[in-house]
C-alpha cells in the first residue's frame, strides 16, 4: 500500500508543538483558548500547559498530529485552530485533571447511537442488545440532546449506532443540524455501504473525523470478528474519508490472538500505510456481545502490559515518529491516571433506544430521552457519579451483578437504581451510585 496516496497525509510532532501552539494562541489574544485558561490554571496547579505536557507523558501520549491544516492531540479534543477548540478551552476542556469541578465544565465526548440498523454481527458490539430491533428514536429527540449538550459544552459529538452509514439520511440530517463552532463531529462506522458520494456529503455537512472499526491486519480474521466483506469496506472507508480531508482514526478492540501473536506491529504498519492519524486502542469488556459468557474474551494483566509497551514504543520511539498516535483508553482512564470519567464527567452514551448510560461499556440506564427530559436525566447521573472513579473499570466490577439483573429483569440496559445498594459493597468509599 502507498502511504502517499491522496493529498491529505498526517504529519506528526512531539508534545513541544502543544507548547508552541499555546504561545501562538496567547500572542494572538484569542477570546478563548489557552490565553484565557491562564486565569483558571492559576487556581489549580494540576492544570496549565506545562502540567498538561507532563501529564500527557505520564499517559504515554507524546506526540500530536497535523491533518488538513489542523492539529489534533487526542480523539477527545477538537482540532486546533477552530472555534470548537476555543469554546472547549473556555469551558475548561483542557483542565484534564479537574473533572467533576467547576474548573472543567466541558464534557469531552457524547456518543449518540442514532440508529439500530446494521448489516454486520460484530462479536464485541456494545449495542448488540438493540441491533435491528426496530426501536426508533425520532430526530427531534436527538436534536434536543445536541442542543442541550452543546449549550452545556461538549468537545466531540460522536454519531454511532448500529451503522450510521446504513441509515444515511438520518445521519446526514443530524450532522448538518449540529453547530460546528461549538463541537467537532465524529462518525463511528464499520465502513459498510461507504461510497465516494457519501464521504463527500459527510464532509460538506461538517464531519471533522471518522473512526473506522478495524480489528485485525489479516482480512479473514477481521471478517471473522465483524462479518464477511467488512475488512475491505473498512479499508475503502479510510481511503475515501482521507481523500475528502476527513481525519481518520481506527477503533481497535484488541483480541488475545492479536496481542499474543505479536500482530500489533503488523497492524501498526497497515494503518500507517492507510494514512490513519490515530488508533483508539480498546480492551474487550464484559458487555454487549461479550455479555454473559464473554469472560473468555477478556485479556490478562500480561496482555495489558504488552498493550502498554506497544503504546509507549509507538508513541515515543524515533522508529515510529511518523506513525499514528496510539490512544490506549483503559490506560488513560486507569485508577492511577485520570480514573474513570463516565457519567458526563468526560463521556456519556445514549443508546439507539434512547437510554442514557454512563458509558458505552456500562449498560446501566439513568432514564430515556423519549419519556423524560435529557437535562433531568443528566443531572440525576451527575449527582450519582459526582467525580472520577479511582478504581478498576466499573464494567468489570459490576459484571456479576449485571448478569444477575439481566436474568431477573430480562432486558438491557438495567435501571441504575437497581445498582445503588449493590454498589456500596463494590466501589470504594469515595464514590457510590446514589439514588
Amino acid at each position: 500500500m502507498n502511504k502517499n496516496v491522496g493529498s491529505n497525509n498526517p504529519r506528526y510532532y512531539t508534545n513541544l508543538k502543544l507548547f508552541q501552539l499555546a504561545v501562538i494562541t496567547s500572542l494572538r489574544k484569542l477570546k478563548t483558548s489557552y490565553a484565557k485558561q491562564e486565569v483558571i490554571y492559576k487556581n489549580d496547579k494540576s492544570n496549565g500547559i506545562l502540567a498538561t505536557l507532563r501529564f500527557r507523558r505520564k499517559l504515554a501520549l507524546t506526540k500530536v498530529v497535523k491533518f488538513n491544516n489542523k492539529y489534533y492531540s487526542t480523539p477527545t479534543v477538537p482540532g486546533f485552530p477552530s472555534k470548537a477548540f476555543d469554546y472547549s478551552a473556555q469551558n475548561g476542556g483542557l483542565n484534564f485533571n479537574s473533572a467533576g469541578t467547576l474548573l472543567k465544565k466541558q464534557m469531552d465526548s457524547l456518543f449518540l447511537a442514532i440508529t439500530d440498523k446494521c448489516v454486520l454481527n460484530c462479536r464485541h458490539c456494545y449495542e448488540k442488545h438493540n441491533i435491528n430491533k426496530g426501536v426508533k428514536v425520532e430526530l427531534e429527540y436527538w436534536k434536543s440532546v445536541i442542543n442541550l449538550f452543546q449549550a452545556r459544552g461538549v468537545s466531540i459529538i460522536i454519531l454511532t449506532g448500529g451503522e450510521p452509514l446504513y441509515d444515511f439520511n438520518r445521519t446526514l440530517e443530524l450532522l448538518s443540524y449540529g453547530n460546528k463552532d461549538l463541537s467537532d463531529f465524529h462518525l463511528h462506522t464499520s465502513g459498510m455501504t461507504i461510497t465516494k458520494d457519501k464521504a463527500k456529503a459527510l464532509k460538506a455537512a461538517g464531519l471533522s473525523a471518522a473512526a473506522v472499526g478495524l480489528d485485525h491486519y489479516i482480512p479473514e480474521k477481521h471478517d471473522e470478528i465483524r462479518g464477511k466483506g467488512s475488512f475491505n469496506s473498512a479499508v475503502e472507508a479510510l481511503k475515501l474519508f482521507n481523500e475528502e480531508g476527513i481525519l481518520t482514526y481506527v477503533n481497535l478492540c484488541a483480541t488475545r490472538d492479536l496481542i499474543r501473536s505479536g500482530g500489533l506491529w503488523k497492524y501498526y504498519e497497515l494503518v500507517n500505510n492507510l494514512n490513519v492519524s490515530m488508533i483508539e486502542l480498546l480492551e474487550p469488556k464484559p458487555c454487549g456481545g461479550f455479555f454473559g459468557d464473554g469472560f473468555k474474551e477478556l485479556i490478562t494483566a500480561e496482555d495489558k502490559k504488552i498493550l502498554l509497551d506497544f503504546t509507549i514504543t509507538g508513541n515515543s520511539s524515533g522508529k515510529y515518529k511518523n506513525f499514528p498516535i496510539i490512544y490506549y483508553v483503559a490506560h488513560i482512564e486507569g485508577k492511577d491516571q485520570l480514573g474513570c470519567n463516565m457519567g458526563g464527567l468526560s463521556l456519556l452514551y445514549i443508546d439507539s433506544a434512547g437510554n442514557v448510560c454512563p458509558c458505552v461499556f456500562f449498560p446501566v440506564s439513568f432514564g430515556n430521552i423519549k419519556t423524560e427530559s435529557a437535562e433531568v436525566i443528566f443531572n440525576r447521573m451527575r449527582k450519582s457519579i459526582p467525580q472520577p472513579i479511582k478504581s478498576d473499570c466499573p464494567s468489570l466490577k459490576f459484571s456479576n451483578e449485571l448478569n444477575e439483573l439481566l436474568k431477573e429483569k430480562k432486558f438491557m440496559p438495567v435501571p441504575y437504581n437497581n445498582l445503588c445498594e449493590r454498589s456500596k459493597n463494590i466501589l470504594s468509599s469515595e464514590i457510590i451510585f446514589r439514588e
